[in-house]
């Protein structure tokens, strides 16, 4: 997989179901494996002592796209790497980008 996924910018006082789409990448025969989908949080313009805080419960997988709820409390850019495992054993990932701005 390739390329950066944009979401579009949020207000930092905004909860907000992020969803990466793995299944054009799924072979029909394939599934991501329950309980797989790991996420990393970092931010790369701003501060917080713990981004990884911003991801709320577990992700959820639909057919082929892991959903997960983000709650923005910080203005900053956050990066979110979501990695899958397979049921044939494949390792997938998909990175995103994610602005929090200041809003009304």
């Amino acid at each position: 997989m390739s390329g950066w996924q944009r979401f579009p910018s949020m207000n930092r006082t905004e909860r907000r179901l992020l969803q990466f789409n793995f299944a054009p990448e799924i072979s029909a025969s394939d599934s991501i494996v329950s309980g797989s989908p790991v996420l990393y949080v970092s931010i790369v313009q701003g501060t917080d002592a713990s981004p990884m805080a911003r991801i709320e419960g577990d992700a959820a997988i639909n057919v082929g796209v892991v959903e997960v709820w983000f709650r923005a409390t910080l203005r900053g850019i956050y990066r979110i790497r979501c990695v899958v495992t397979l049921a044939s054993g494949s390792i997938l990932e998909l990175p995103a980008e994610l602005h929090v701005e200041d809003g009304a």
